[in-house]
């Protein structure tokens, strides 16, 4: 034991001996760098880093401009490797010696000699690290990166080490308070919140609720969203006209109540009555609510959307709120509710006129319907409603969308508009139709449809979708677009429809329930082809297809659409299209779907026998031939099986969205201007 004693002292020994001469070595090739200039180099005294670490100020403005003294006169900066080599290594001596001072001088001289090159900053903060001062360390790391922040990354392995040794430090001091961002960047990362979140925020700190309520944010605060966590933290009208005020000038801009309990009567009307600025007011469900009819000040109001009670009179509580539309009518531009008043059906004198409305969006409740064909006249009779005179209370209409559940469209009315046709809402570009819920055997079902096919006649159009609840039947499957439907020249004979049915302007046909014959498909989008504007387009196969026959069929009569390159959107329902080989190249679908070169959405929805597995080989052929984006599956099968994992897989590979459900209707619709 003695013996391992004294050879252990003796290497120690030996070994200090060898780290000072080596720190002998490091000085000497110091002084042989050409920046001497044959003279001996000091250090400058005049740099305090410390002090300027614990000012905040830039670190590398003191090691660059920062000298008063001779040393500054006489001597430049020097980025000779070799000289920031041998510092470097003698501070790392001095540091393995347990001279971290010594070390710290010379990693301060590398800043002197070299502020643009990251080896000071690193040995620097590497011994702050060793001293416990990982802030003096983190501030040292993020000097050396901004002052080389124009070199590449990977050009520069020490900026790299820089950043390396940065990370273990940065959850912990790059942390900043969001207020001392710029105003824009708070206003977007607050924009986030509901304004029940925002009074939480307030509560930080005083330096926080000064700047959050300062008249720089009130954007912040004109959105007044109520949902149902608000049911018990409801604010109060003391709270309310608090909120407000931060809000400035004409208060909220945008109210929406999501709830039917987290918004009292005093609390909506003390909200509008200080919102004369509103532009958007959006209520779930009026129910005992009530609009006040008997003011005037919302002249900027462009949006309105509710839903109100049948049952209730109209500007009563949970009433239709018809006096404050007509009041914000100048400037209404976008109207969304269910619940059609009953004067609306009885007198079309009635409907108000809103002469700058835009969009529509019109549904009511579902009624109960009496028997068909009887005479009887109850409560539950249902009227026709009368369509097209809304295009004398809305005649600038651009979007319309019916539905779901308002009750059948009254054929008979389309006489009436014979000689006026032109003036049937001249600029509608977007018709939508949505069926109401059908109880059986639906008697009205045919005339809203045939008014629906009048509507569609309007030039303006750009975006159709039309959806029925009922299925045609098996054999007569009349299609409403054919031009020789001897179903509406019965009806109207005087009234030409396919002089109107030219589609010049037809960007999108949208339908999963309502099948066009080929033909009829023809006539309807050929023009919309030739012009290269039809983008969107769904194809329903005939109904009862148990063996496939009529699907092939219906899809060979296709062949017109084939390889249309305006179209980046399809549909195909309702198809039976199963090879009958283990031969995937006989899928007649994939090898349709590749003629269009620029499709990238696709919606499918087989007949809900299929087999998953027939189903999934289907899709991987699809996903080989074409080059979709997004792929939505509307179908009922089970698509948890093993072989709907490699589709999975498969679009996953491909970067292809595979979505288990229907695609939504946007609305309003986009439009091109």
């Amino acid at each position: 034991m003695a013996d391992l004693n004294r050879s252990g002292r003796h290497t120690y020994a030996t070994a200090v001996k060898k780290r000072k001469r080596a720190l002998v070595l490091f000085t000497k090739a110091m002084r042989c760098c050409p920046c001497a200039r044959g003279a001996k180099r000091d250090r400058c005294t005049c740099k305090n880093f410390d002090r300027v670490v614990a000012e905040g100020r830039s670190i590398f403005r003191e090691a660059m401009y920062t000298c008063h003294c001779d040393v500054g006169k006489a001597f430049g900066n020097c980025d000779n490797a070799q000289h920031i080599e041998a510092l470097k290594s003698r501070s790392a001596m001095y540091e393995a010696l347990g001279k971290l001072d010594r070390a710290k001088k010379d990693a301060e001289w590398m800043l002197e000699l070299a502020p643009r090159l990251p080896d000071g900053y690193l040995r620097f903060g590497n011994i702050a690290r060793l001293e416990k001062n990982d802030e003096y360390a983190w501030k040292m790391y993020t000097a050396g990166i901004e002052a080389i922040k124009e070199t590449a990354v990977g050009s520069s392995p020490k900026l790299q080490q820089l950043l390396d040794a940065r990370k273990p430090l940065y959850q912990r001091f790059f942390r900043r308070d969001p207020l001392s961002l710029p105003t824009e960047i708070v206003a977007h990362i607050f924009s986030y919140l509901e304004f029940t979140q925002l009074l939480f925020c307030l509560r930080v700190c005083k330096q926080w609720k000064r700047t959050l309520t300062s008249p720089v944010h009130c954007q912040l605060w004109r959105a007044m969203v109520f949902t149902d966590r608000l049911n018990k933290l409801a604010p109060s009208l003391d709270d309310v006209k608090w909120i407000l005020s931060f809000a400035g000038d004409g208060g909220a801009r945008k109210i929406k109540i999501a709830s039917r309990t987290a918004c009292s009567q005093s609390t909506l009307t003390l909200l509008l009555k200080r919102s004369s600025s509103l532009e958007h007011l959006e209520i779930w469900n009026l129910v005992k609510l009530s609009l006040p009819s008997n003011e005037k000040i919302w002249n900027q109001l462009k949006y309105v959307s509710f839903t109100t009670s049948a049952q209730n009179a109209v500007d009563g509580p949970g009433g239709f709120p018809q006096t404050f539309l007509q009041n914000a009518a100048s400037t209404l531009e976008h109207l969304n509710f269910v619940g059609i008043p009953k004067q609306w059906y009885d007198s079309v004198g009635s409907i108000p006129l809103f002469t700058n409305l835009k969009t529509l969006r019109i549904g009511d409740h579902e009624k109960v319907q009496p028997e068909p064909f009887t005479d009887e006249e109850d409560d539950g009779e249902i009227l026709p409603f009368p369509i097209f005179f809304l295009s004398i209370a809305f005649p600038n209409l651009e979007q319309l969308w019916i539905g779901p559940d308002v009750p059948y469209l009254g054929a008979e009315l389309v006489e009436t508009w014979q000689d006026k046709w032109e003036e049937v809402w001249p600029h509608l570009k977007v018709l939508i139709f949505n069926p109401r819920a059908s109880t059986g055997d639906d008697p009205y079902a045919e005339d809203s449809r045939v008014t629906i096919r009048y509507l569609t006649c309007l030039k303006s159009l750009q975006h159709i979708s039309l959806e029925f609840d009922d299925e045609f039947d098996d054999e007569g499957w009349p299609c409403m677009f054919s031009g020789s439907d001897d179903e509406f020249d019965d009806l109207f004979p005087d009234l030409d429809v396919t002089q109107h049915s030219e589609f010049k302007h037809l960007r999108s046909f949208r339908s999963s329930t309502m099948g066009l014959s080929p033909p009829g498909a023809w006539n309807m989008l050929s023009n919309a082809i030739k012009a290269e504007q039809l983008t969107s387009f769904d194809i329903v196969f005939p109904p009862g297809d148990g063996t496939g026959v009529l699907s092939i069929r219906h899809l060979e009569e296709y062949e017109w659409l084939r390889g249309a390159s305006s179209i980046h959107t399809l549909g195909c329902y309702q198809y039976n299209l199963r090879s009958r080989s283990d031969n995937d190249e006989d899928w007649l679908l994939p090898h349709f779907l590749a003629t269009f070169p620029n499709l990238r959405t696709l919606s499918l929805e087989p007949l809900s026998n299929w087999p998953i597995a027939e189903f999934a080989r289907e899709l991987l052929a699809i996903l080989r031939v074409t080059h979709l984006k997004t792929i939505y599956l509307c179908t009922r099968l089970h698509c948890t099986d093993e072989s709907m994992g490699q589709v999975r897989q498969a679009a996953r590979d491909r970067g292809v969205e595979l979505i288990e459900d229907r695609q939504e209707q946007q609305w309003p619709v986009p439009l091109k201007v």
